[in-house]
């Protein structure tokens, strides 16, 4: 008998490290799922109470992390003033070289390649991997596209 076939993904979550059957594209359990969405929960309350606090300040006031306070920033799951985070949390757009908060690309950057993506023909009916392999091709010219200019 060569089994049902049926693959589970077990891994370590990166928050607390307990062993846990992978079900979505998050590596965390679903206890450290439900703790960072009381803590996003926390740190948006006192944001909306105390919209001028920096990072730093929000961090010490909630007991969250600011690590994770920058990524439900860049997440877009939290609005604040650019210039109330760290600059330690900016890196250089990978195309244009723009100070960004995002880890790869600046705003300007994803949203062209967004539309251009958009624009271009890729059929959904298609097999998956040709959709992607376009997808990829098209990435990889509007990185390129930039050394043109």
């Amino acid at each position: 008998d060569e089994g049902c076939g049926i693959i589970v993904d077990i891994v370590k979550c990166k928050r607390c490290g307990k062993i846990f059957q992978k079900l979505s594209d998050r590596a965390i359990c679903p206890g450290c799922i439900q703790a960072v969405e009381d803590d996003f929960l926390s740190v948006k309350r006192r944001v909306q109470e105390h919209p001028g606090e920096n990072v730093q300040r929000l961090s010490q006031s909630t007991g969250v992390d600011r690590n994770l306070i920058v990524e439900f920033i860049r997440e877009g799951r939290l609005q604040v003033d650019p210039a109330l985070v760290p600059q330690d949390f900016y890196s250089a757009c990978r195309r244009c070289g723009e100070r960004s908060l995002h880890k790869r690309f600046c705003e300007r950057c994803l949203k062209e390649l967004s539309d251009r993506l958009a624009g271009r023909e890729i059929h959904p009916k298609s097999d998956p991997s040709s959709r992607d392999m376009a997808q990829k091709f098209h990435f990889r010219n509007f990185l390129q596209d930039e050394d043109k200019d």
